[in-house]
């Protein structure tokens, strides 16, 4: 069995898999529920007359079809073709009748009310698991390294034909034009090789050997690793976030042109901003909850650099929201680790192309370094004024204008936002790194602390 055919009720360890979340090339994300003594048979009584699984009301939880009630593996999900399209094994759609005894309304697959009791689990039972495939991951690595001439592999480019994620050198400076696209890390984003990392397993392992230091409140917890021997899957279990990233859109429509050609681009300068009339975006969170996703990312981030690392590639997306509300920063797959006391800096750019600081949109020479903890400030700044506002910070029809706007128009605010709201985008976004707020001055003195909740 590979790692992509796993199905609700399918083990793996004490885990039993309640439904996909998502599916990569070599990898899929499922939501999985822990088992105890306790559940290993889950209760299902009161499941068949709930009204979320059916609109007729039997007259007992027992199962009709012997099929289904001796077998935990059934046909889950199948339907006759006029029942339209709605997600299969979904625990919170309407349940499908039984595959062997279509035409009977109490008959309903036995794997199905087991996935729908695992999802109405206590969330301290349920978790993410990452399941990789190891084999699919050499396959993609190896066609790359193919096309490439070289462990290199085919990254997106940015202006002046540099990648835009890191990779530890040497590497190679050409892509080849049709370069498969890169491996994706346990948690979604492109991969970077080393010449040493073939197979691209490496980049994992460095990865959750990440993940496995970081014990924050505001940061996504890993629970355990399973890589069976002799067994093609890498498995990664991981706090599980029901409620999703804090933002699950942003808008990136650019703003009215005359406003930003009101001051010419050689004339902005790194800290100046301009603030427009526009109304408050559709996208943009609740102000009491923009403040306090503010404060948990401040925290998080925090901690990381506190520890030595820094994450590279905050935005959005990568913010998870537990069922409590509380906000966790995930996707640790660009991540940077660094020796005690030996600094910050990076040669390499990395990160989402509309939350990069100035210094990492553009060309740059070889031996150029720049600090891999001030972009993530920078980072910070325009996941706050996204959770604000509902757009991002410098927006544009495509990564170059997306990295010319970032590195030469001037920051434009909204005139709804306050004096301190303003001052604290204003410092957190400024061109230079070298001016840019630390994450003290964002902490102790920035954009109303007390409102904030930091001691």
């Amino acid at each position: 069995m590979s790692s992509f055919d796993l199905k609700p009720g399918d083990r793996l360890n004490q885990y039993r898999v309640v439904k996909a979340l998502g599916a990569g090339a070599h990898a899929t994300v499922y939501l999985v529920r822990a088992v105890t003594p306790a559940t290993e048979e889950p209760d299902l009584s009161g499941l068949v007359d709930s009204d979320a699984l059916a609109t007729s009301t039997p007259a007992s939880p027992e199962f009709p079809c012997s099929q289904c009630a001796e077998s935990s593996d059934s046909d889950f999900g199948s339907s006759s073709d006029e029942e339209g399209p709605s997600s299969p094994g979904s625990p919170t759609s309407p349940a499908r009748r039984c595959p062997h005894s279509p035409d009977d309304p109490e008959a309903f697959s036995r794997a199905q009310l087991v996935a729908r009791a695992d999802s109405l689990a206590p969330e301290s039972e349920l978790f993410a698991m990452k399941v990789i495939s190891k084999s699919r991951m050499k396959k993609r690595v190896a066609a790359s390294v193919s096309a490439t001439g070289g462990p290199g592999i085919g990254l997106r480019s940015g202006p002046g034909g540099r990648p835009l994620l890191r990779r530890p050198p040497p590497r190679p400076t050409a892509t080849a034009p049709n370069a498969p696209a890169p491996p994706l890390s346990p948690f979604g984003t492109p991969m970077s090789l080393s010449p040493q990392d073939t197979d691209g397993l490496d980049m994992v392992r460095r990865e959750i050997a990440i993940m496995k230091k970081i014990h924050h409140p505001n940061a996504v917890r890993i629970v355990e690793v399973l890589e069976p021997d002799n067994s093609d899957r890498l498995c990664v279990v991981m706090e599980y976030a029901s409620n999703g990233p804090v933002m699950r859109k942003v808008s990136s429509v650019a703003i009215d042109p005359a406003v930003i050609s009101a001051v010419p681009c050689e004339a902005v300068a790194p800290d100046h901003v301009e603030i427009v009339d526009e109304p408050r975006g559709e996208l943009a969170l609740d102000p009491e909850v923009a403040r306090q996703s503010a404060r948990a990312l401040l925290l998080g981030v925090e901690y990381l650099h506190y520890n030595d690392i820094a994450h590279r590639d905050l935005k959005p997306e990568n913010l998870l929201v537990m069922a409590d509300g509380t906000l966790k920063i995930a996707d640790f797959g660009v991540s940077e680790e660094f020796d005690s006391g030996q600094g910050d800096q990076v040669r390499r750019s990395a990160g989402s192309p509309a939350f990069m600081a100035p210094e990492l949109c553009g060309a740059k020479a070889a031996d150029e370094t720049f600090s891999a903890k001030s972009a993530d400030i920078w980072s910070m700044g325009a996941c706050v004024f996204s959770f604000l506002t509902g757009r991002v910070p410098f927006p544009a029809s495509n990564i170059v204008a997306t990295f010319t706007a970032i590195r030469e128009n001037p920051l434009c605010i909204p005139s709804y936002l306050d004096e301190d709201c303003v001052d604290f985008l204003r410092r957190l976004l400024n061109k230079n790194p070298a001016h840019r707020a630390s994450l003290t001055e964002a902490r102790v003195r920035l954009w109303d602390s007390v409102a904030l909740g930091l001691p």
